[in-house]
């Protein structure tokens, strides 16, 4: 499963567009397409699939088919049978266990009533850390959504990711002493992978926090295996998984918005982010990385969100910058006030670490939103628009990735022929 170069994970890639490209065409065949004929005519491509094995290009066109014509029959059988495409807590887990986390979940939000929040910070606590979403109000909501980082009070990818980083540096130092390496890795996501499930169960399950969790097992499950990172292949593996398990992902706009961040962090970070390698004074390259990471991910989701929402923020790099690390440091300051429940002098230090640290987010999140035209209001884009313009931004980054390629060859050669004229 190492993937070395980009070549290496265009069959996954196509696999998982075919397979996006007959769930799509499911909604317009199925009226003429009966399953059962669906079932057989994928039987036979793939029957010619096998037949057609000396001859490469015969058999790509032949499971190219089969994959597309499984895509129709798996959204077809949803179609027909009715499935949800997640269910409840209740339906996910036993009653019992259910009930059980409903209380937990309960007396952790009932922590924070003992101390002084004022219900605008008891609503943006509780909907951050621990999903809990009954006291926004409209109020609370409109200036984070003018500054483009309303996606923090929605339990995401972004704090699954930063909890599952908690627990991955925490097991980590745990297991230290541990000299091998593969044995070491293997304790860590033993640990790390049921923590951070029982955290999806604990903040309520829903969809964008189970779609992250599974794709942060398929990671680190990924990584342990070949030791390789974050990679294309290793994302539309997870894209297949989930859109064999509930295909109706297809048509959800969190799933789209999400696979699109992460494909656009994969494909634009690691090339951007070594443009200043050399920077040497930590926190500038922390932001760096900080404001990369952001733009990557609001260069892929933006057109989806502005043809979805008919907005577009133009405060989203200048709030994110300071908000994003914010919360960061609001979900570790949150763990330490559980844990020290039985410390109350300690707690109560943290309860004012909390305290100023939303009051930063509030007051910061304020200002960006009270920016003169902070808002770009009333786009209506077609869907041949959406893909014009994303045809635009591909087009872009190839040629910028062209000169930067082409640039970074004459330097280097221009460097080795001085270095050789020096010596």
């Amino acid at each position: 499963m190492k993937t070395n170069g980009k070549w290496q994970t265009m069959p996954l890639l196509r696999v998982v567009l075919f397979l996006m490209m007959g769930m799509l065409l499911s909604g317009y065949l199925s009226i003429f397409i009966d399953i059962q004929i669906c079932f057989a005519i994928c039987c036979l491509f793939f029957l010619l699939t096998l037949l057609f094995h000396r001859k490469k290009i015969g058999q790509s066109v032949m499971l190219s088919m089969t994959i597309i014509l499984f895509g129709i029959l798996r959204m077809g059988i949803v179609s027909n049978h009715g499935d949800a495409p997640y269910q409840e807590t209740e339906n996910t887990v036993s009653s019992d266990c259910s009930r059980n986390i409903s209380h937990l979940r309960k007396q952790l939000l009932a922590t924070y009533e003992r101390y002084d929040f004022n219900m605008e910070e008891k609503a943006l606590i509780n909907a951050i850390t621990l999903g809990d979403k009954s006291l926004l109000n409209k109020d609370i909501r409109k200036p984070f959504s003018i500054s483009g980082s309303s996606h923090i009070l929605a339990l995401s990818g972004l704090h699954t990711g930063i909890v599952f980083a908690l627990f991955y540096l925490f097991f980590r130092m745990v297991f230290c002493f541990i000299r091998n390496y593969l044995f070491r890795q293997c304790l860590i996501v033993l640990y790390t992978l049921p923590a951070i499930w029982f955290f999806a169960m604990l903040t309520g399950s829903s969809p964008s926090v189970i779609r992250a969790t599974v794709m942060l097992t398929v990671f680190s499950l990924a990584r342990l295996l070949s030791r390789d990172g974050i990679s294309l292949n290793v994302l539309a593996f997870t894209a297949i998984l989930m859109l064999l398990i509930t295909p109706t992902d297809l048509y959800d706009i969190g799933f789209q918005l999400s696979f699109l961040a992460v494909f656009s962090i994969v494909v634009i970070y690691k090339d951007v982010v070594n443009i200043f390698q050399n920077i040497r004074n930590p926190l500038i390259r922390w932001m760096w990385q900080m404001f990369m990471v952001s733009t990557a991910a609001q260069l892929g989701t933006a057109p989806l969100a502005a043809y979805y929402f008919h907005q577009f923020s133009l405060m989203y790099f200048l709030s994110n910058l300071v908000i994003i690390p914010c919360v960061t440091m609001l979900l570790y300051f949150s763990l330490l006030f559980q844990i020290l429940i039985f410390c109350p002098a300690l707690q109560s230090f943290i309860a004012l670490m909390i305290k100023y640290n939303l009051m930063v987010i509030q007051e910061y999140n304020a200002w960006c939103a009270s920016l003169p035209h902070p808002v770009v209001n009333g786009i209506h884009w077609s869907l041949p628009q959406l893909l014009a313009v994303y045809g635009l931004l591909i087009t872009l980054y190839l040629i910028i990735r062209i000169f930067y390629g082409r640039w970074s060859s004459f330097r280097e050669y221009y460097m080795i022929d001085d270095l050789s004229t020096n010596q």
